[in-house]
């Protein structure tokens, strides 16, 4: 019975399939859909792309249509207007909100394209503050703006300086009463497409901005990241070491929350005048690190605080841990414990000639 119960639901799935089916000759591919608003109007960029071919090669060739309406749906109907063809989302990259539109109604964009939208669920979104430099601004690495803001987001997460939240994270905190999101910050520099920086919202507004320094150490704290690169210099002298494991863990007692970090890392670089001959140079490297950590994120913490906003989402880990508010982020004084373990010390002393010194 129960077999022929799953014949007759394939055989439902895929005529169903086969009904709605459309050739992709018959549909326009979306890589990227830009929202902005303008008096009381919504006005969304469609950015479609396609290959054209010529003596033998092809390329791919990116476009806008723009479309104008009272609300998302009108403005992108009257955008596909514009096509003869069908738009296709599923293979959209990002979708990105000006500055305006955000300010003015981020519950309403998430509302819409939680539900009024056939898209994937791994597209990013993103803010930019100048919709127009963003549209006309042509990569030579890449010519379509979504594959190029995916692209960016990918190499750029590798070490750590990015929010890489699809969708449908971004959407869990953003329905979290007890997180504040944290949206990436699309720009153009020297012509070139960028994402230096990220905006992190108080609730509905946004509080401020962080720059790639400071989205490492919410990564570094989140435990979003494998693999984190941090600059520091000791005794005038730079290096970088790179986290490979990071553990975060915390402690509430005495009316404080008390945030431990415990962190493996390799040194990926260091300055010319650095003597790691010296066994005793890479114990002072692990404490120079666990203070200098320790002080960038007091410094960060006093500054999400300061704009009451909680994008480290500790409210939510106090909330599932206790089922209420025993400590509160904004209201109770965090103390920051950073431990830090430089290892395969053996294998950087090699690769340079080095050996250790006996004490």
């Amino acid at each position: 019975m129960k077999k022929t119960i799953i014949l007759v639901l394939l055989c439902l799935f895929l005529g169903g399939c086969n009904t709605n089916y459309k050739s992709l000759n018959d549909l326009a591919i979306v890589s990227s859909i830009i929202v902005d608003k303008e008096d009381d109007n919504y006005v969304t960029y469609v950015e479609l792309y396609k290959e054209e071919k010529s003596e033998n090669k092809s390329k791919k060739v990116a476009y806008f249509i723009e479309g104008k309406g009272k609300n998302l749906k009108s403005a992108l109907d009257n955008a596909s207007l514009s096509v003869s063809k069908n738009l296709y989302f599923v293979h959209t990259n990002a979708v990105i909100f000006s500055k305006k539109v955000v300010e003015e109604d981020l519950e309403y964009l998430f509302n819409y394209f939680e539900k009024s939208i056939q898209l994937n669920t791994n597209y990013f979104i993103l803010v930019t503050d100048d919709v127009k430099e963003i549209q006309k601004t042509k990569d030579d690495d890449n010519p379509i703006l979504g594959e190029k803001v995916r692209g960016i987001i990918t190499y750029s997460s590798n070490n750590g300086a990015i929010t890489k939240y699809d969708f449908l994270q971004k959407l869990y905190n953003y329905v979290n009463p007890n997180i504040d999101i944290i949206l990436n910050k699309l720009e153009v520099k020297d012509n070139k497409i960028t994402i230096d920086e990220a905006y992190y919202f108080d609730k509905n507004k946004i509080a401020g901005t962080l720059d790639q320094n400071e989205i490492k150490y919410i990564n570094l704290i989140s435990n979003t990241n494998n693999e984190i690169f941090l600059n520091f210099n000791y005794n005038n002298c730079p290096y970088v070491i790179k986290v490979e494991q990071n553990k975060t863990k915390y402690d509430f007692k005495n009316n404080k929350i008390i945030l431990n970090i415990n962190i493996k890392a390799n040194l990926d670089s260091i300055g010319n005048n650095m003597d790691l001959k010296k066994i005793n140079t890479i114990e002072e490297l692990n404490k120079h690190s666990a203070e200098s950590i320790k002080n960038n994120i007091k410094t960060l913490i006093n500054k999400l605080k300061s704009s009451n906003s909680d994008a480290l989402g500790i409210n939510d880990y106090i909330y599932r841990r206790f089922g209420e508010k025993k400590y509160n982020f904004y209201d109770n004084e965090i103390d920051v414990e950073v431990k830090v373990e430089i290892t395969k010390k053996g294998l950087i002393l090699n690769t340079i000639g080095g050996e250790y010194e006996k004490k």
